[in-house]
């Protein structure tokens, strides 16, 4: 059991940053008019977070103690505001949500996802 939560750490240390550096790629494609692509990889966005909440809770299912202080519900509220925000074509707000909001969260849980290897 120790290595599966192990390899999922691992898996998640690799994965957050991918998902900070989607925000860029976001961002490009709906400020360059290119609204199906960044509709498309929202959508991966979301599945992505997804994942890596159902990988926290299973690890904090298996051992508690491997990531404390990790709340992953804390982001949903966050996603809310920013599939508002593209349902009102407000790519500025939605930027600024991921930036400011969605990036803080994923670089802390990164940080403690660190600690806990």
């Amino acid at each position: 059991m120790n290595k599966l939560v192990e390899e999922t750490l691992q898996s998640c240390q690799e994965y957050i940053p991918r998902l900070i550096e989607a925000h860029e790629q976001l961002a490009t494609y709906f400020q360059g008019n290119e609204e199906a692509k960044g509709l498309d990889l929202f959508q991966l966005y979301i599945e992505g977070i997804d994942w890596l909440q159902q990988s926290v809770r299973g690890i904090q299912n298996l051992d508690h103690s491997k990531i404390p202080g990790i709340q992953v519900d804390e982001v949903n509220p966050k996603l809310i505001e920013i599939e508002e925000a593209l349902q009102n074509r407000d790519y500025v707000l939605m930027g600024d949500l991921l930036d400011y909001e969605i990036t803080p969260i994923l670089e802390q849980w990164l940080k403690k996802v660190e600690e806990a290897l």
